[in-house]
């Protein structure tokens, strides 16, 4: 049975999480003011780049500190800590040097195929290295079960970001780019006091590099690049489609469509961050019933059903009401989007299974599977539907995604049972 604790830090990690992200959606009505679709299309097309780089930075080296941190005594936690940050610096500066050399000689191409300049992606990768930093921060908290600092550091950097970003669009007048560079000065602004927190920590030494934490780490992550890449892909994907088949306009549109419906996952990782530890905890108690948990994931997905219906709902008022009249047609894709963010949801809550059981190559079928069906989709769908397409083609992937995902759980469960991963 789902204890109360765990509701109680449900609900404050909720409220971190919605207030971080809510903050920008509430500055919609502004933002949209000043920044024309065309605008708007161009920052949504800079944030899937910093997903995707964030991905092959973080290399979900945050999901594997979490998974380890319970097996281990005390002194090797702080070791564990100590290599999942080093080798997140190496990934960092690997990546680095790779795109320098891709701007270098494919500059040009890149632009072209991205509808922006290629020199954002410098921009890009500083931005997804602070994104894996505070990723680290925040499981950090989640671990020691502190979510009054874990929606702190949220809020806050939200806060800073959102500051930055409307200084330079209102008062200096950057338009776009404000919004971009509000991001990167709050993102430096994070890794410097990081580094000085870091610093503090006792117990972590410089010495403390582990080939076998290196091993353990990377074998954890590598098998879920794929699945974090397809996922990437298949949210941002139809918006490149858009942006070269339909125009930047269009883009812009559809993303604050998505603005809305990312309100569901927002929540649903929310939800995550307070069960995942409880999650994994009662795993590995061989006394806990793996059916207890499966009826908490049940009652997980009837709570995000009844929270769709009310956004779909409020989401279409908002934007009549108070956003630019240039965006109004982002009410057609709602629902679609937001029907999709459910399966995401469903998808990132019968997952935490296959990870316990270290099968995480099944995640990556099931993406890889949902991208290439997604790209097909967007290709025919925006061809005969325009920009409703994209929409539904985000929403059929998302299904199959989740029936995949489901299929492999129920498979693991049936075969291991409460079997230990090693």
């Amino acid at each position: 049975m789902i204890k109360l604790p765990l509701i109680k830090l449900t609900f404050i990690y909720a409220a971190g999480n919605s207030i971080n992200k809510i903050i920008p959606f509430l500055l919609l009505p502004i933002l949209t003011h000043y920044i024309s679709p065309e605008g708007y299309g161009k920052i949504s097309i800079v944030q899937i780049i910093i997903s995707f780089f964030t991905v092959l930075i973080s290399l979900n080296f945050n999901g594997a500190y979490l998974r380890y941190y319970y097996k281990l005594a005390c002194k090797d936690k702080k070791r564990l800590l100590f290599n999942v940050i080093f080798f997140t610096v190496v990934n960092f500066i690997l990546l680095a040097a790779v795109s320098f050399f891709m701007i270098l000689f494919g500059g040009v191409f890149l632009s072209d195929i991205f509808s922006i300049d290629s020199m954002w992606l410098y921009v890009a990768i500083v931005i997804s290295f602070s994104n894996s930093i505070m990723a680290l921060i925040l499981v950090n908290f989640q671990i020691n079960k502190s979510p009054i600092k874990y929606s702190l550091a949220t809020i806050s950097y939200s806060f800073v970001n959102i500051f930055f970003s409307l200084l330079l669009i209102i008062y200096l007048d950057y338009g776009w780019e404000g919004r971009i560079f509000g991001i990167l000065i709050s993102s430096i602004l994070l890794l410097i006091i990081a580094f000085l927190n870091y610093k503090k920590e006792r117990g972590i030494r410089i010495d403390s590099y582990d080939q076998n934490f290196r091993k353990k780490i990377y074998n954890f992550g590598f098998p879920l690049l794929p699945h974090a890449l397809s996922g990437i892909i298949l949210v941002g994907v139809d918006r490149v489609f858009l942006a070269n088949m339909i125009g930047l306009s269009s883009t812009g549109v559809y993303a604050v469509a998505y603005q809305f419906g990312m309100i569901i996952s927002i929540i649903s990782s929310s939800i995550n961050s307070a069960w995942a530890p409880f999650f994994f905890k009662e795993m590995e108690n061989s006394k806990s019933s793996v059916f207890i948990l499966i009826k908490g994931v049940g009652y997980i997905a009837i709570a995000l059903f009844l929270i769709v219906i009310v956004l779909i709902f409020l989401s279409k008022l908002i934007i009549l009401n108070y956003l630019n009249v240039e965006y109004h047609d982002s009410i057609k894709y709602i629902t679609l989007i937001a029907w999709g963010y459910f399966f995401e949801g469903l998808c990132i809550m019968v997952s935490n299974f296959i990870l316990f059981y270290n099968k995480n190559i099944y995640l990556s079928y099931s993406t890889i599977t949902a991208v290439f069906l997604n790209i097909i989709l967007n290709i025919i769908l925006i061809n005969s539907m325009g920009v409703y397409g994209a929409a539904l083609a985000t929403f059929i992937s998302y299904v199959v995604s989740f029936i995949m995902i489901a299929a492999y759980t129920v498979f693991l469960i049936k075969v291991k049972g409460k079997i230990r991963s090693d």
